[in-house]
């Protein structure tokens, strides 16, 4: 993708089609990345990104008349943690307009952590994991030290979302303070112009096929249904253990048979956990988590498969719906077009 750092900048006119950020705006080395404008931008990728930014400045950003066509995110705003930093980072006075998201394979909007792996372990959060929220004990951090101010999204139209709208997710230590969504609109239908886009005329500057495996439609009921069958496959290796562990030793020498029957009875009582054999009992233990992590597994997955609410929204301190904006994520005050009407 494009990424670019410094002042007075102007990109326009471009496609790009790729794995990562189409377009990012990062840290500089004078510690502010400043009035720039991103126009007329035809992109597939990770989106349209801001950062990630550790302990600098991005002020004065403004992207718009853009499309998206199947990218994995779409406006994704993020910071990372950089321990060895000794200042906070702050990202403000963005304008988002007028931009197209057409059937964004994860999540359309997303402001706050950065969701990425920077060690051998993918699933580990730095600060949010890339198997957040689908696979259980993944994490994801809030915003530690830096800061989002004077964030506005307008006139943004999200055609099928294969899952929630996005994900706004800060602390109450570090907020994200004026953040508005004019005209932020989430539709079901895709438009038939839409419908089987010829990638060459969506994207005139390609002149030859692409085979990118990345960016085929993620389904999260499909990491759902791997880690279900992970966790049932681990509990049961470990009910297995403690089963092999536990069961009697079958070549009982004559001596031990021979022995009174008030110990074999103590013997027995003393295997019984809750009035159950052992056995049952481990069995039964392990039936009720094994239901309880899958509950909460699918619970997961449908939240973020609903389409009609934003999957998390966290730290936002004046956070505004306007005009027609749908859904309002839950953080927000609702003062769009059809609550006035329903006042």
């Amino acid at each position: 993708g494009i990424d670019i750092s410094g002042q007075y900048i102007h990109v326009h006119d471009v496609d790009v089609w790729n794995q990562d950020d189409c377009i990012a705006v990062k840290d500089a080395p004078s510690n502010m990345s400043a009035h720039m404008l991103f126009e007329r931008v035809h992109a597939s990728g990770l989106g349209l990104t801001i950062g990630s930014i550790g302990g600098t400045m991005v002020k004065n950003i403004t992207i718009r008349d853009s499309f998206l066509y199947k990218s994995y995110k779409g406006i994704y705003m993020k910071f990372r943690h950089d321990e060895w930093r000794t200042t906070p980072g702050m990202i403000t006075d963005i304008l988002v307009e007028n931009i197209t998201i057409v059937e964004p394979e994860q999540w359309a909007i997303w402001i706050g952590p950065a969701q990425q792996a920077i060690s051998g372990n993918p699933c580990k959060a730095s600060p949010c994991s890339l198997c957040w929220p689908s696979v259980p004990f993944a994490e994801c951090e809030g915003i530690v030290e830096s800061q989002y101010s004077n964030i506005t999204l307008r006139d943004i139209t999200i055609y099928h979302p294969l899952g929630s709208p996005g994900v706004i997710l800060a602390t109450a230590a570090n907020p994200i303070v004026n953040l508005t969504f004019d005209n932020v609109v989430v539709i079901q239908e895709v438009p038939d112009a839409f419908k089987n886009m010829d990638r060459f005329k969506s994207f005139p500057g390609l002149n030859q096929p692409i085979h990118d495996a990345y960016m085929h439609p993620v389904n999260i009921w499909m990491y759902t249904a791997v880690g279900c069958l992970g966790v049932v496959g681990v509990a049961s290796l470990i009910a297995l253990g403690f089963m092999c562990c536990l069961d009697p030793i079958k070549d009982v020498s004559e001596q031990e048979e021979q022995q009174s029957e008030p110990l074999l009875e103590k013997s027995v009582e003393s295997q019984k956990i809750l009035g159950m054999p052992k056995k049952t009992a481990l069995l039964v233990f392990g039936s009720v988590i094994l239901a309880v992590v899958g509950q909460q597994m699918i619970q997961t997955s449908e939240e973020t498969y609903n389409v009609h609410h934003y999957f998390t929204c966290e730290g936002v301190v004046n956070g505004t719906a306007t005009g027609n904006t749908y859904p309002v994520p839950s953080c927000f005050a609702d003062e769009t077009s059809t609550s006035s009407d329903s006042n």
